[in-house]
């Protein structure tokens, strides 16, 4: 049983404590709690009675907040292991921008600039928040800290659990060549350490950064992954990984076995308690694909509900943009206009050259409903060659929607002009092609 106080009630409350003892020791002791409950729940998080603790998690979360906020004024050993282990719960259903933000406080404090696994602990919290934020440079920065210190401290297990964190960072940078193999370090250090749950998790992000370019591959990291995490009973990991299954069979067309996979992710998630936005972008994603436009644009909205709520700034820009690709293909072309434009800046300033490509393709697509083909020649061509740059190759999906609109190009122009213009495309940069996006926006 758990009873709720009226604000007003609560500040009564609490001045009264100040009449009769010193409130410091209640909050002293208030912050000791919660800082215990966390670590007891942490590891409870991706184990078979992950629903119980996230729940309790969930009833407690204004107090953890206020221990947070507490520890803020000279407790901050306290505050790092508090807001390190509240991981798992703060991306589900915590404040990422608040605790994110408490954290990064905390961190800069004298007291905390010892190199101790507490530190290391802390600044790759820091960075898996904060690039959840979309702040990938900043991300990459902390965790490149924690890596280091782990290392001077002989941390294998931390160190393993900072690779693959580092590495997935890396790959959202479109730095694959670098990420790629941090994680497939992590793997093989949590395979000597035999942490299955390690394992599991490593697998899960090596299937997701692998999945545009080795799709047989990355299947096989995704089901074995999938394995595991059902062995363990943590159903929070096999919910991700089949939503990852889902997505990677979405995108090679097979819709039925998608549709499968991700019905599947989304039921784990509403036993858990509720939908992340990712699985919720994913379902819009193969309802647009499907050309089921109601459908997609009602997943894209309320994806973007929850991201609002967790402060979730990757997947609600991710979620924009396929839902202004939804009003694309309903010709809705105004609207669509306006947003992939100003869209492909905010990935811009994330870091995220494939999300402003991803973007500029839409503008492209657009191009072509406005009968503009050597724009969207032109457009499509950077596309190809910065796709190419960074190895992240076109979905099966999403090159028969380009190679649809390229039928529709070659009809009408000559090869020469598509020749020409396919060349002045290849050779802009990312820059020039942004003002070429933004040039169609104002004309």
């Amino acid at each position: 049983m758990r009873y709720r106080l009226l604000e007003t009630i609560r500040q009564y409350a609490r001045e009264k404590i100040s009449d009769f003892c010193d409130t410091d020791c209640v909050w002293d002791r208030h912050l000791d709690y919660f800082v215990q409950l966390a670590e007891r729940a942490e590891p409870e998080l991706r184990r078979s009675q992950q629903v119980l603790w996230l729940n309790q998690l969930k009833d407690e979360m204004d107090n953890l907040h206020a221990a947070l906020d507490w520890s803020l004024d000279g407790y901050m050993e306290a505050g790092l292991r508090l807001a390190s282990a509240l991981y798992e719960f703060t991306t589900r259903y915590g404040s990422i921008s608040a605790v994110a933000g408490r954290l990064m406080q905390l961190l800069q404090q004298p007291d905390a600039q010892p190199r101790t696994a507490l530190r290391a602990k802390a600044l790759e919290t820091a960075a898996n928040l904060i690039s959840w934020e979309g702040d990938l440079a900043e991300s990459r920065t902390l965790a490149e800290e924690s890596l280091e210190i782990y290392r001077e401290l002989g941390d294998v297990a931390g160190e393993a659990h900072c690779l693959d964190s580092l590495g997935t960072i890396v790959c959202l940078m479109d730095d694959y060549e670098t990420g790629h193999p941090q994680v497939l370090e992590s793997l093989r250090l949590y395979r000597e350490l035999g942490d299955q749950a390690g394992i599991a998790t490593a697998l899960l992000d090596l299937g997701g950064v692998a999945d545009n370019k080795e799709v047989t591959r990355a299947c096989a990291y995704l089901q074995e992954s999938l394995t595991i995490f059902r062995q363990c009973g943590d159903l929070i990991g096999t919910a991700y990984a089949l939503s990852d299954l889902g997505t990677l069979l979405l995108r090679q067309g097979e819709f039925a076995q998608a549709q499968h996979w991700l019905e599947e992710s989304l039921h784990l998630q509403d036993s858990i308690g509720g939908p992340d936005p990712m699985i919720l972008m994913r379902l819009g994603e193969l309802a647009m694909r499907q050309s089921q436009y109601d459908r997609a644009r009602a997943y894209f909205e309320q994806g973007l509900a929850v991201c609002q709520a967790t402060g979730i700034t990757v997947i609600a820009l991710w979620s924009t943009v396929n839902l202004e690709y939804v009003y694309l293909r309903e010709g809705e072309e105004d609207c669509a206009q306006d947003t992939f434009a100003e869209v492909q800046q905010r990935f811009r300033e994330m870091g995220s050259k494939i999300g402003v490509v991803y973007a500029l393709e839409g503008l492209a697509s657009l191009a072509v409903r406005q009968n503009e083909l050597e724009r969207a020649v032109r457009l499509y061509a950077w596309a190809d060659a910065v796709r190419a740059s960074i190895g992240d190759q076109r979905p099966f999906i999403e090159q028969a929607e380009v190679d649809r609109d390229y039928a529709l190009i070659r009809a009408q122009l000559t090869e020469e002009a598509l020749t020409a213009s396919t060349a002045t495309g290849r050779a802009m940069t990312l820059e020039q092609a942004v003002a070429y996006a933004w040039e169609q926006r104002t004309t």
